[in-house]
């Protein structure tokens, strides 16, 4: 049983397959959902089975957890969009089916733990898959070795630095997880009784990576668990001395750090950023939460459903948001207890907070109940402390979750033991001893044991039943994980420099075959026959037949229907439909500029401070001759975005074609002086085009920028 926890840790941890629209999240909520609801089945399988008197003994915290997936149900049937709360969305895979893998990953360590013994195992899984994760990242990224190319890396000091995210896709991700490894690992130099210099070389090598990663709230995550961890080995271990050796390597471990805080600029730079939370980088986290409240407030009691927060972003987001952060879109609140509020709402917080109170009292239950429970104990205190601290300011995912469900399990199963009694310290030795037997060869019969923490049974039918669950799980996903494949080598084909198209309808034909419930590949593949369209109408291209445009056309329009049925709430959806109607429109059907007026409004108001999609109508109604229905959405984007050099220079286009040079020339001066981002050729003709208007005070035939 407890097989299926730490398989679930590890594969979550260390799984990412590259080339796929999402290249970690996604596997690890695959292995998560699998291996969880294999769990989940050989528990209940296991429970069914056992006799009377056999049955464990159950602590609050069975029930915290119970009450935690019926709100998470609950959730997702008053979910703003409930195909998306069981799925999961694109980004994050979080979803009601990755919450009942959660809760089986606990089940399994709930059932599985019979000792303090098989929770130090447990512990040492999650520690070696950290390190592991965290060497890659330290030795590979860190040094640049890395064979794989990676796009949207998170950079550092004016994308100098690449921060390292080892196996976890994000160095936030990383740093939650090598943090409350760390506070593990330190607690473990002192409790272990075997294996101490593995434990130790886990705590530097853990403690480093968290450092590289730049990651703040991994950083007070660490620092809170750390102290965690000293007060309680300080309380759980007999032995003085060690404890004053592990005083000693934290003191040295924190004036090495001050020390390099103190020289190297990145860290000096990172921790100032730390004590101004108002300033610089963490500005853009407040508005983030400031959208998380906003959406709490207009959905407060189950709120809008499990993963459906970027799908509600652009709804809540505020304009200063993306005033910091362009076109960013986020699938999470950078909190894990705003994101709780905000799609779980108030009866998702108050069941976390009743899980809180049940955690403590299995953590106190299992502490009273003598050494060998209590250095158990101890590390899983330090852990979850890390990650409650981490998590206040940024994402635990997929991983996280798995973690935290493993140790919960861990420790409801240690406040069921039987009491130790411990008097002098020859019996704390003796008890130590007691909890790593060498192979004892478990017991067949079905009768009680004495002094075992849950009784032995025969797990070998809730064994194969897991394993039938779990591979009848994998069926869905498996269409999912080759779906997204696909896609990724479609959109990327179409996106080359020498593109393919043929190979590009190919490859999104498959992938929504494979996967036709995701509205995200139906869009890329709408906007791939749209980007051959716009292909084909390029200066110096060979025109293709009109009967071959027609198709192209038509193929786009049912998949962006199909993005727009499948997910009508999400922005961008309707704004792909309503550039396949306004294409239609450019290529001989005018009466379908209606359509795409009434889809781009439906964006409008799904996005109200969408800069992207009001500079895509106010430049497709320019082009189409119709500067008038274009000139309200230019204006208001430049208002609300006025430093943004493109969409002043869409504002100033608009204007030269409504005849008003003036406004032009201003738009365009503003334009110049705005930030282009990488849009520099847009920037170069914007140059050309108001040098000609300045020179003649007169517009050109065609100087719109594109």
């Amino acid at each position: 049983m407890l097989l299926w926890a730490r398989a679930a840790i590890v594969s979550s941890i260390l799984l990412f397959v590259p080339y796929m629209l999402e290249q970690f999240d996604h596997p690890k909520a695959v292995a998560v959902r699998v291996l969880g609801g294999g769990a989940l089945a050989a528990a209940a399988a296991a429970l069914g089975r056992r006799r009377n008197g056999q049955a464990p003994r159950w602590v609050p915290l069975d029930g915290a957890l119970l009450a935690w997936l019926v709100v998470e149900v609950a959730a997702t049937i008053a979910s703003r969009a409930p195909h998306l709360s069981v799925w999961g969305d694109y980004e994050q895979h979080e979803g009601l089916l990755t919450s009942v893998g959660v809760f089986g990953i606990y089940a399994a360590a709930r059932l599985g733990t019979r000792s303090p013994a098989d929770a130090e195992r447990t512990l040492r899984w999650l520690v070696g898959a950290a390190a592991v994760s965290g060497a890659y990242a330290l030795l590979v990224q860190a040094s640049g070795l890395d064979q794989l190319v990676w796009t949207r890396t998170a950079l550092y000091s004016e994308g100098r630095f690449v921060r390292p995210f080892g196996t976890m896709g994000h160095p936030n991700l990383l740093g939650v997880t090598t943090a409350a490894s760390l506070a593990i690992a330190v607690s473990m130099t002192v409790l272990a009784r075997r294996g101490r210099p593995w434990w130790v070389g886990a705590a530097i090598l853990l403690g480093v990576v968290t450092g590289v990663t730049l990651s703040r709230g991994a950083w007070l995550g660490g620092a809170a668990g750390v102290l965690v961890a000293r007060w309680a080995t300080v309380r759980a271990d007999a032995e003085p001395g060690r404890n004053r050796r592990l005083l000693a390597m934290i003191g040295l471990a924190s004036l090495l750090a001050a020390v390099v805080v103190a020289t190297v600029p990145i860290f000096r730079n990172r921790f100032f950023e730390l004590l101004t939370p108002t300033s610089g980088p963490s500005r853009s986290r407040l508005e983030i939460w400031k959208t998380a409240l906003a959406m709490w407030r207009a959905h407060p009691w189950l709120g809008v459903g499990p993963d459906a927060f970027m799908l509600l972003f652009e709804r809540y987001q505020t304009a200063a948001f993306w005033r910091l952060e362009w076109a960013t879109i986020h699938f999470h609140a950078h909190s894990i207890y705003l994101h709780t509020l905000a799609t779980r709402g108030l009866a998702g917080l108050a069941v976390s907070l009743a899980a809180a109170v049940a955690l403590g009292h299995g953590l106190w239950a299992g502490w009273r109940r003598g050494l060998p429970v209590r250095a158990a104990v101890a590390p899983i205190l330090a852990a979850l402390t890390a990650v409650a601290v981490a998590g206040a300011f940024g994402v635990l995912g997929n991983a996280g979750a798995a973690e935290v469900a493993a140790l919960l399990g861990t420790a409801a199963a240690l406040a069921a033991t039987p009491v130790t009694v411990a008097t002098d310290v020859a019996t704390v030795e003796s008890a130590t001893e007691e909890r790593r037997p060498a192979r004892v060869r478990r017991p067949r019969s079905r009768r009680r044991v004495t002094g075992s923490p849950v009784t032995p049974t025969r797990w070998g039918t809730p064994g194969w039943i897991g394993a039938a669950v779990a591979l009848l799980a994998m069926i869905p996903q498996l269409g999912g994980l080759l779906g997204s494949r696909a896609a990724a080598y479609g959109r990327d084909f179409v996106s080359s420099v020498s593109v393919d198209g043929g190979t590009a309808q190919r490859m999104l034909d498959r992938a929504v075959r494979l996967d036709p419930g995701n509205d995200y590949i139906w869009k890329i593949r709408a906007n791939t026959y749209l980007t051959l369209v716009a292909g084909a109408d390029r200066p110096g291209a060979t025109p293709p037949p009109a009967a071959v445009i027609r198709s192209l056309l038509g193929q786009a329009e049912r998949s962006a229907r199909r993005a727009a049925a499948l997910m009508p709430l999400r922005a961008s959806n309707q704004a792909v439909l309503g550039n396949t109607w306004l294409a239609r429109a450019r290529h001989g059907e005018p009466e379908r500029i209606a359509e795409g007026v009434a889809a781009y409004r439906r964006c409008w108001e799904l996005g109200p401070y969408s800069a992207l999609t009001l500079d895509q109508f106010s430049y497709q109604m320019s082009a189409l001759g119709r500067p008038d229905l274009a000139i309200g959405p230019a204006r208001r984007a430049a208002a609300l975005y006025p430093d943004e050099g493109l969409t002043e220079s869409i504002l100033g286009g608009v204007s030269m074609r409504l005849g008003d040079t003036t406004t032009a020339i201003r738009a365009f001066h503003r334009a110049l002086a705005g930030n282009w981002r990488s849009a520099l050729v847009d920037r170069e003709l914007v140059e050309q085009t108001l040098s000609q208007m300045e020179a003649a005070r007169v517009h050109g035939p065609d100087l719109t920028p594109r």
